[in-house]
């Protein structure tokens, strides 16, 4: 399920927060931006690119809440920067990460949950969310390295 803009605030304002300019700036990123695994230093580009200021540890600090408040999902996909997106409930995430150039090409709809339905029954475990990180070459690395 896709939220708003007004939906990604209230539920700010609903945990007893202010609706800072730094917030507002990053959910609205999120949105625009919203199939991309962004770090803070890409929010920090986007948002000061667009002739706002908001300092690197601002920027850390409102990613850090928003995580915390179950808004936003933290990934570690490689080994230099964790990386964050919207928390999607119920949905399973693939991440193809390329270990030459780095590229991230995240597939939601990959047919996996069937793999797993047993899983409930045999463990007495349910699966809520799934991230699953597969590491290679990208199509283009691969051509280069033959």
């Amino acid at each position: 399920m896709k939220l708003s803009l007004n939906e990604l605030e209230e539920q700010i304002v609903d945990a007893g927060y202010k609706l800072t300019f730094a917030r507002k700036s990053i959910t609205d990123i999120f949105l625009r931006y919203n199939d991309s695994q962004l770090t803070a230093e890409d929010f920090y580009k986007l948002i000061n690119d667009s002739h706002e200021k908001i300092g690197i540890a601002t920027i850390y600090r409102t990613l850090s809440l928003l995580t915390e408040l179950g808004i936003l999902s933290k990934l570690n996909l490689d080994d230099t920067h964790s990386r964050y997106e919207l928390k999607n409930e119920g949905v399973l995430k693939c991440y193809m990460v390329c270990k030459s150039c780095g590229q991230i090409i995240g597939v939601q709809k990959i047919p996996l949950y069937a793999l797993f339905s047993d899983v409930n029954d045999y463990f007495e475990f349910e699966i809520d969310s799934m991230n699953i990180i597969v590491k290679g070459l990208c199509a283009s690395c691969h051509i280069i390295s033959k």
